[in-house]
């Protein structure tokens, strides 16, 4: 069962608990015990599915995911090349790349990453660019580490808000530009190859780092939600069960549905109405 699917088999249980708690009144037969132990069962099953298949998606098997990322024209692209020997679209117009380039770089000490050249970011009026850079945002919640390239010649560029807990290396890129640097990163220069041993070092040493934190921040975010809405669901089967009341029933129920509205999208208290009111038909 898929998540959106999860979550509407979760609201239309919680509408049925809530429609024969709330309208009682209205002649609605409360959700019989047996039928409400037998829907909490297989949401638990499902949820607890969804949550395997989200840790398998999310294992060491898969590589490491590096991405470069920057202003436009910052030298991602001419860097991605020189590190990778790939013929990504070189240009001194800003916004050249659109779209992602992956490809595998084998680090110092054997590990192999997928390194992700990344669209320059940067406030526009560009509709289109900002269409990739909304894209782009999301990609980089998927990366395990960025690497945030500062034009030599530049003011320094600062990430948006919420990308706080993505780890990170930043570099000064195109550092043929400037005679010297009081700047505390290192410095490269795809260019002229300056520095680019040890930008493959310390990018290795900062892979190693992060190893341990397999998949993604917003997979781990998910996955931890995940389980929340099962130990919830799990609450509510034991609360069914001991007959503790449908209103027991029905507060776990919410705290799972506001769980996975984390990771499938906000449902309101008008929403949840208008599913009791269109099952039902009350008041006709």
């Amino acid at each position: 069962m898929p998540l959106e699917r999860l979550r509407e088999a979760l609201v239309d249980l919680l509408a049925d608990l809530e429609a024969g708690l709330d309208f009682a009144d209205e002649d609605i037969e409360i959700l019989p015990l047996d039928q409400l132990l037998r829907r909490l069962a297989e949401l638990l099953a499902h949820g607890s599915l969804a949550c395997r298949k989200l840790e398998s998606r999310s294992d060491s098997s898969r590589r490491m995911r590096v991405a470069l990322v920057g202003r436009p024209n910052a030298g991602k692209t001419s860097l991605f090349n020189s590190l990778t020997r790939s013929e990504g679209l070189v240009s001194d117009f800003p916004g050249t790349t659109r779209d992602w380039l992956v490809a595998p770089l084998a680090l110092p000490g054997g590990v192999v990453v997928d390194l992700v050249d990344t669209a320059g970011l940067g406030q526009t009026s560009d509709l289109l660019a900002d269409e990739v850079r909304k894209q782009t945002l999301a990609l980089l919640f998927q990366v395990d580490l960025l690497v945030i390239c500062q034009q030599a010649d530049q003011p320094r560029f600062s990430l948006e808000k919420g990308l706080e807990g993505v780890p990170r290396l930043e570099v000064i890129t195109k550092a043929d530009l400037i005679t010297s640097s009081k700047e505390q990163f290192p410095s490269c220069s795809a260019r002229t190859g300056e520095g680019m041993e040890k930008l493959l070092a310390l990018m290795a040493l900062k892979v190693v780092e992060v190893s341990g934190r397999r998949g993604s921040l917003h997979m781990v975010r998910s996955k931890a939600l995940l389980e929340t809405v099962v130990a919830r669901l799990r609450a509510a089967h034991s609360a069914a069960l001991n007959e503790d009341g449908q209103e027991i029933v029905a507060l776990e129920l919410r705290h799972a549905l506001d769980a996975m509205g984390e990771i499938a999208g906000t449902l309101t208290s008008d929403d949840l109405l208008g599913k009791i009111f269109s099952r039902f038909c009350i008041g006709k």
